[in-house]
């Protein structure tokens, strides 16, 4: 868990580092675009990791009781931490995208002063 929000705290920095070098080379709009790249590809990357380890444990559950491969019986516990896994990528990629969002307004107005400061020689 611990392991989990580190990575999604390192991702968060990551995308306010793209969105202040996009902000010197486009649009707000591409900027906050751009920044939350990051934040999709880690929501998809552990959304298919943890689907993709459910299939796995699930598998190899119906083949020790002598079921298909393919079967799609859920009592032996594989889908107990699936749901709940899955909620917390959404509300972490939702806690991700408010805070993304409250902390592009200050790259942005210190990204509007520069400019306004260029264009008047220094002085605001």
């Amino acid at each position: 868990m611990s392991k989990f929000a580190l990575v999604a705290i390192l991702v968060l920095a990551l995308s306010f580092a793209i969105a202040s070098f996009a902000i010197q080379k486009t649009s707000l709009a591409r900027t906050a675009i751009f920044g939350l790249l990051p934040i999709l590809v880690m929501l998809i990357a552990f959304y298919s990791s943890n689907y993709s380890s459910w299939q796995a444990c699930l598998r190899s559950a119906c083949e020790s009781a002598g079921l298909p491969a393919d079967c799609s019986v859920s009592e032996f516990g594989c889908g107990e931490g699936y749901g709940p896994a899955v909620a917390m990528l959404v509300i972490t990629g939702i806690i991700q995208i408010i805070i993304y969002f409250i902390g592009l307004i200050p790259i942005w107005f210190i990204h509007s002063r520069r400019i306004a400061s260029k264009e008047t020689g220094g002085q605001l």
